[in-house]
């Protein structure tokens, strides 16, 4: 029988193998995908998955990346320390905390519920000048996903400068509570708020919104808050990124300052980025602005300036300023009355035309400044009239001066000349800044047969070679030079030459060579040679003599190495020979041996009847003492100590004797005939061996004791600290004024201050011997305060209270006030000052008062200067008036009921009250002049600094 083949089996068999491999093929890809999903579950939701996301990332990261202190899951995280570096950043992030929504990113959505960061450190290294290409408008700025960040916290932001691969001790900028909210999406960013503070600059708030389509349309407020320092500035962004409209505002009373801009950010020439200004300052008070330096003048300056667009990439314009508080700059004034000037900004020149520089007493600077940008060169040709040196400065001799001030030159070299006179006075001077070198060409001052000459040379050197010395060089002459001639003082003929050399760097080094010859001074004759030569740190080589009338200095010898010896020797019998408003006799020894590092000094003063400038004079004034290997002494005396003719100091008396290491200092200071304060001390100096600090005395004060109406007196020995850096006084104890008083702590160093103590039972005295005791008001209170180097952050509180007793009004028969309550509380957080005041009496009545100062900061040694602000209420409620009688010496009688209440504003030099007053059965009765007034009413109210009386009857 013929076998039958089945032609149907074999592909059904290979069908099912290739079933099979499908099939096994979709459960390994399964496998697959559920692992992945399993794995990405596991690294998304876990701790432990999310913990080796972020370690594997670092691991791989060679270095870059560093991780510490990881917890939570991937949407919940904590970070102890994140640390990025590489060549050019450094990022440190501490205690970083993360809530967000990763599954809402399938739905288009960012969803960051908190990001919380403890503190943020950069270190950038500055980064190689680059062309950068020209921005354009963008497109388009929506994105792919919306965003809302609800809630973003930094506690402290601080950048640092990366310099020779060191990080910057003290961060180069700083920012403090930053807290954000944005929300977008495809059509609107919507920032809700961002705050920040920075010490210096203020509190910034800033609120807004821009379209994502163009033109980008946009609105923003934005708020930088610094009333202690400059004031408070507002700005309103309103328009478009095509278009942008900027309105300023910055106030600190007085002063305000508006300006209104408009801009087109992205047009590609400068000149066409600037649409239009207008700009306008009131009351401006340069010396307001920098309040911690008493060089700046003062002022009332007003300041217009108008810009506008004339045609393509071309700005013009007007500037214009007033001052009407003029004053010489020697009385803290600005001189300058006016200045003028139109305006014209091109891609080619920015020119300042017709300028008009106005001075008090009709002086006048005119003429024109230009700059091509194209070319960069640049001129100014100005034309000086009638100007008057004392006019500037009280100092200077009046003159009427005219000629001409003429600059040229480019960025390599730059070119000045001067030729000014009057009918007797001339003065010539050219001047050249090249590369690496200034040179004072002509320096030429004549005044008849008066003259300056002088000529000299600065090298600044090369940085790019090894020979990168800057030295110096300058000779100059008198001949017959009459101060007098220039400068308010005294007559003189002075004939003399004049050579001084040396470098700036890399050390500091010169040589001042003169010789005085046929010279007179103050109608006395002058005459004296020398040569004196200094090397840094502290090298001196002197052979000086100088003579005025009968007066001479001398200064011999070496200092600075092992064996040297410098003699300083002053006999001055007659002061008042040589001018300049001294007067009395003094004579000096000072003997100066070995190095900087290890000086030692012998040395006697003693002066009789020693007038000064500035009003300051000593009656008797002997001082003698050494600093030796390991001795010191010092012995003081004077008496009468006046400034501007009024005793300060009626005898001051002081003795320091012993070793370095340890010796004891002793002082009575006689202030007038009720205050002697004596104080003794004892401890050494510490820390003399290390010249790259300073030293620092370290010991104890063991007696202080100040006699008066509030005697104090130190029960104890306290620890005391002393150097240039840091004061350190601490437990303390004292009897004051019948009580006792403990200072815990009174720290002061350059980043941080504090203080804190108690006091109690402080005896308040009027005067009288009548009260005994035990009455009297007694005080106790209450302190502590600290603040990190700055008043703008200082915190604490201080309270004083009555403990028992009586306040007393006085008279023959002193008169009690019954107090109740009498207490003062204050405090500071951040800078800010409340204060409160309760006081309630059966004989006075009731005053409470509150006060707030928005921030504490010292200008010019203030510490609270005229500027503050005020911020508090007053309310006073007298039922009898009759007490008055007790204060004033005349026939008074008074009587009634009087209540107030007003709020408290404006400023300490300039407070605001508004208020009202109230008045019941008044009485006001002084016989002396007839005036008796009965069964009164009266109704006011305070409007500013003004009393509007209603009714009076």
């Amino acid at each position: 029988m013929k076998r039958r083949t089945n032609t149907l089996a074999q592909p059904n068999r290979k069908g099912l193998r290739g079933s099979f491999r499908l099939k096994f093929l979709a459960v390994v890809l399964s496998g697959i995908l559920v692992a992945m999903i399993g794995c990405g579950y596991w690294v998304l939701n876990t701790a432990s998955g999310f913990q080796w996301l972020l370690s594997t990332t670092a691991r791989i990261s060679n270095g870059m990346l560093i991780i510490e202190d990881i917890d939570g899951t991937f949407s919940d995280m904590q970070i102890g320390k994140l640390h990025y570096q590489d060549e050019a950043l450094q990022l440190a992030i501490h205690q970083f905390k993360l809530d967000w929504s990763p599954g809402r990113l399938f739905a288009g959505e960012l969803l960051v519920r908190t990001i919380d960061v403890q503190r943020i450190e950069v270190y950038t290294r500055p980064s190689p000048d680059e062309d950068t290409e020209k921005t354009v408008l963008p497109d388009d700025l929506s994105l792919p996903v919306d965003i809302s960040i609800q809630s973003v916290s930094v506690e402290e932001i601080q950048l640092y400068s990366l310099e020779d691969d060191q990080p910057a001790q003290q961060p180069d900028f700083s920012i403090t509570g930053l807290s954000l909210r944005l929300d977008s999406d495809s059509q609107r960013y919507h920032l809700s708020h961002l705050s920040l503070n920075n010490s210096e600059l203020g509190a910034l708030s800033v609120s807004g919104h821009i379209l994502t389509a163009h033109p980008f349309k946009l609105k923003s407020d934005i708020r930088l808050d610094n009333v202690a320092n400059w004031g408070v500035t507002q700005a309103v962004l309103s328009g478009s990124l095509e278009l942008l409209d900027i309105k300023l505002i910055h106030q600190k009373a007085p002063m305000r300052a508006v300006a209104v801009i408009r801009l087109d950010p992205f047009a590609q020439s400068a000149a066409d980025q600037l649409k239009s200004l207008h700009a306008s300052v009131t009351e401006l008070n340069p010396a307001d602005l920098f309040p911690d330096d008493p060089d700046i003048p003062k002022a009332n300056l007003a300041l217009q300036a108008v810009v506008k667009h004339n045609g393509i990439d071309r700005l013009v314009g007007r500037l214009a300023l007033q001052n009407s508080a003029t004053a010489p700059l020697d009385q803290k004034g600005l001189p300058l009355s006016g200045l003028s000037a139109s305006i014209l900004f091109t891609e080619e020149i920015f020119k300042l035309g017709n300028l008009r520089i106005l001075f008090s007493d009709q002086g006048l600077i005119s003429g024109n400044m230009a700059w091509y940008f194209g070319q960069s060169t640049g001129q100014a040709e100005l034309k000086v009239s009638n100007l008057n040196p004392a006019a500037i400065d009280t100092q200077l001799q009046p003159a009427k001066i005219g000629g001409m001030v003429q600059f040229t030159g480019d960025t390599d070299t730059q070119h000045i000349t001067i030729h000014l006179s009057d009918q007797a006075l001339k003065l010539d001077a050219s001047a050249v800044h090249a590369t690496n070198r200034i040179a004072l060409e002509q320096l030429d001052l004549r005044h008849g047969q008066s003259r300056l000459t002088g000529k000299g040379e600065l090298n600044l050197g090369d940085d790019d070679t090894e020979n990168n010395a800057q030295t110096f060089q300058f000779t100059g002459q008198l001949k017959q030079f009459n101060i007098a001639d220039f400068v308010q003082g005294a007559e003189s003929n002075l004939n003399t030459r004049l050579d001084i050399t040396g470098t700036l760097s890399p050390e500091l080094s010169a040589v001042l060579d003169y010789q005085f010859e046929k010279s007179h001074l103050n109608h006395q004759p002058v005459t004296g040679k020398g040569q004196i030569t200094y090397e840094a740190p502290l090298l001196l080589d002197s052979k000086a003599d100088f003579q005025i009338g009968s007066n001479r200095v001398g200064i011999h010898g070496k200092f600075g190495r092992p064996g040297d010896t410098l003699a300083l020797r002053i006999t001055a019998p007659t002061l008042a020979q040589a001018g300049f408003g001294l007067s009395g006799s003094l004579e000096a020894q000072v003997d100066l041996r070995g190095t900087a590092d290890a000086p030692t000094f012998d040395f006697t003063i003693d002066s009789q009847a020693l007038v000064l400038t500035e009003g300051l004079s000593v009656d008797n004034l002997s001082a003698e003492g050494h600093l030796h290997p390991k001795t010191l002494a010092l012995m003081l005396k004077a008496d009468e100590l006046r400034s501007d003719g009024e005793t300060q100091l009626k005898q001051l008396d002081l003795k320091l004797i012993g070793e370095k290491s340890a010796h004891t200092l002793q002082t009575r200071v006689h202030v007038n005939d009720e205050i002697t304060a004596v104080l003794h001390a004892d401890g050494g100096l510490i820390g003399l061996d290390k010249p790259d600090a300073s030293p620092v005395w370290q010991g104890r004060l063991t007696e202080l004791s100040v006699t008066g109406q509030v005697p104090v007196a130190l029960q104890a020995p306290a620890p005391l600290t002393l150097s240039s850096e840091r004061v350190d006084f601490r437990d303390a104890r004292m009897s004051i004024a019948g009580g006792l008083a403990s200072i815990n702590r009174i720290l002061w160093s350059q980043q941080q201050w504090q203080s804190d103590g108690f006091f109690s039972g402080v005896k308040i005295h009027s005067d009288s011997d009548l009260i005994p005791g035990e009455e009297l008001l007694h005080l106790g209170g209450k302190w502590h305060f600290e603040a990190p180097a700055s008043l703008s952050r200082l915190t604490g509180d201080i309270e004083i209270t009555r403990e028992k007793g009586d306040w007393y009004l006085p008279g023959e028969l002193p008169q009690a006030v019954e107090l109740q309550t009498l207490e003062l509380k204050a405090s500071a957080r951040n800078g800010a000052l409340a204060a409160q005041f309760d006081l309630n009496s059966t004989l006075i009545g009731e005053i409470n008062a509150q006060l707030k100062l928005p921030a504490l900061q010292a200008e010019n040694g203030e510490l609270l200067p005229p500027s503050t602000r005020l911020d508090g209420e007053l309310n006073l409620a007298v039922p009898d008036l009759s007490w008055l009688d007790q204060l004033t010496d005349s026939a008074l009688q008074a009587g009634g009921a009087v209540k107030l209440q007003t709020r408290i504003a404006g400023t300490l030099e300039k407070p605001v009250l508004q208020g009202d007053i109230r008045g019941e059965q008044l009485m006001v009765a002084l016989l002396d002049i007839g005036l008796n007034l009965h069964e009164g009413e009266l109704k006011a109210r305070f409007d500013e600094s003004a009393l509007h009386i209603e009714q009076l009857s």
